[in-house]
């Protein structure tokens, strides 16, 4: 099979699906497409094994950013529906830099940040929510640093909690004792980062504890 996949597929630009053998035309080529250019995938169009019906283009288009979310970037506009912006942030949550920005919805910004906290930088600012911003530093510690700055203590926290060295992106007015204790029992090198009036207390509690 191997063979009759490079003959058909010397010059796939030029060729495409339609230079293949009908007999070739299956669910093993989709699988070939998708393994070695998830790009081709999304530019043909198949038959089904199953039903020997065309395959519509959308399905493709998932198909290839379910492998690969930054594929996202080569499909036309007109095609980025919600469904398959979600599928390439949930894949790799970096590719929300290519959602446009009418699709950055809450499903899809929180979907991106929750596989990769520092996609907080490609969230528009009337997006970064609680919740999402909540979602970011559970999953990185440093995303913290793209935060708004009237971050709440409580995302503060589970920055630090992630990451202690989170600490240093915490504003100080938000240097609780809470805050600063779950630093350090997270990493030690987080004491550094507490104000050294609270500093000696910290020692102590985290000896305690």
């Amino acid at each position: 099979m191997k063979r009759s996949h490079d003959a058909a597929f010397g010059s796939p630009s030029r060729h495409g699906l339609d230079a293949l053998p009908k007999e070739l035309w299956n669910a093993e080529i989709l699988q070939w497409l998708q393994r070695t250019d998830p790009v081709s995938l999304a530019q043909f169009r198949a038959v089904s094994r199953r039903t020997a019906q065309w395959i519509p283009m959308s399905r493709l288009y998932l198909a290839a950013v379910q492998q690969d979310g930054w594929e996202l970037q080569y499909l036309p506009e007109a095609l980025k529906k919600e469904v398959v912006c979600l599928a390439a942030v949930q894949q790799d949550g970096t590719a929300l830099q290519f959602v446009p920005k009418a699709l950055k919805t809450d499903a899809v910004c929180l979907g991106a940040v929750q596989q990769a906290g520092w996609a907080l930088r490609f969230v528009p600012e009337d997006m970064k929510t609680h919740a999402v911003c909540l979602a970011t530093v559970q999953e990185n510690g440093w995303a913290l640093q793209f935060v708004p700055k009237d971050m709440t203590e409580a995302v503060c926290l589970a920055a630090v909690q992630q990451d202690g060295s989170a600490l240093r992106f915490v504003p100080e007015a938000l240097k609780t004792e809470a805050v600063c204790l779950a630093a350090v029992q997270e990493h030690w090198k987080a004491l550094q980062f507490v104000p050294e009036a609270r500093r000696q207390k910290i020692v102590r509690l985290v000896n305690v504890l």
